[in-house]
């Protein structure tokens, strides 16, 4: 199967340069945005570490205003 990346250069690899894998940023993604539950009760659900749980919410967090459109005027 291939990888997901967005490819954006020859050679780029998404997980790569995250440093984490898609396996343990989506369901840390699901509890913490999804489900809503906190980084502690993250890491226990899932068992994945408490420093690639907080890098993953940090990158949420740091990448939120992607996420809001813009006010019409």
């Amino acid at each position: 199967t291939k990888k997901s990346s967005p490819n954006l250069w020859k050679g780029h690899d998404a997980e790569e340069e995250i440093g984490i894998s898609y396996e343990e940023i989506d369901p840390a993604l699901y509890c913490l945005i999804d489900k809503k539950l906190s980084v502690d009760e993250t890491i226990q659900k899932t068992e994945i570490s408490r420093k690639s749980v907080e890098k993953i919410y940090q990158m949420y967090q740091n990448t939120q205003h992607k996420r809001i459109l813009p006010e019409r005027v």
